[in-house]
């Protein structure tokens, strides 16, 4: 079963998709084994490459976690049981906002 979440490539703004909810799909999108810390006090799960860290180049900071986010990845809505469920239309507005003053895209000067 496809579930919508809202992807982060990097160098792009967020964009809705449709993604297999499994992790064969999670991993292939993010490139690799995935980790899932939740933000926005717990409602979602942002799904990235687990050693994005040494892998992956920045893609987004994100002070809520004290971190950056290194690689693609995407946001989904906690379905309560450990799982991933769809995001609906307001899910997709507020992550927009959340977007615009959580997400810093990082910007690299030399490559």
């Amino acid at each position: 079963m496809k579930i919508r979440a809202l992807a982060f490539k990097i160098g792009e703004a967020g964009k809705e998709i449709e993604i297999e909810n499994g992790l064969r799909s999670f991993q292939e999108f993010v490139g690799g084994c995935i980790e899932c810390p939740s933000i926005m006090k717990g409602a979602y799960d942002l799904v990235c490459n687990e050693e994005g860290l040494f892998t992956c180049k920045p893609n987004r900071h994100l002070p809520e976690l004290q971190t950056m986010i290194r690689g693609d990845f995407f946001i989904t809505k906690r379905d309560g049981k450990g799982g991933h469920a769809s995001l609906d239309d307001m899910d997709i507005q507020a992550l927009k906002i959340y977007e615009r003053i959580a997400l810093h895209p990082v910007v690299m000067l030399c490559d």
